[in-house]
């Protein structure tokens, strides 16, 4: 079994942003469950996608997907997110994200990788 971790991001506006989340499977006898950083999942072929929204309901604020903006590892469990700085220079409140993926497998269900809460640090420059 593979647990999402739970992590709050910061984002600064205006600015690039990467963020390396690595999927594992959970520590063995932890209540609740809690991911073991020595036992990552093995991702390949893997797809993923991510989006920031003000609230969990609320509208998107930004998003990246497989192949825009999420590299996805291999037997190393990592997910890279990249947004530009075009991309959050849209962001202007903090809110909520959720990373989700997906095996190849067929029949597999999406898997809640990461999850947590968005803070922005906002930018007086918004633009070079």
């Amino acid at each position: 079994m593979s647990v999402a971790t739970v992590a709050d991001i910061t984002v600064q506006q205006a600015a690039g942003f990467e963020c390396v989340f690595i999927y594992c499977t959970h520590l063995a006898n932890s209540d609740p469950p809690a991911p073991d950083p020595t036992k990552p999942v093995n991702v390949t072929g893997w797809t993923a996608r991510m989006e920031i929204r003000a609230s969990v309901d609320g509208p998107v604020l930004a998003e990246a997907r497989s192949g825009a903006g999420i590299t996805v590892g291999t037997t190393n469990g990592m997910f890279t997110v990249k947004l530009s700085a075009e991309q959050t220079a849209a962001i202007t409140r903090g809110g909520v994200y959720d990373l989700l993926a997906q095996d190849p497998t067929p029949g597999a269900q999406p898997e809640r990788v990461a999850e947590g809460a968005v803070t922005v640090e906002r930018a007086v420059t918004l633009a070079i």
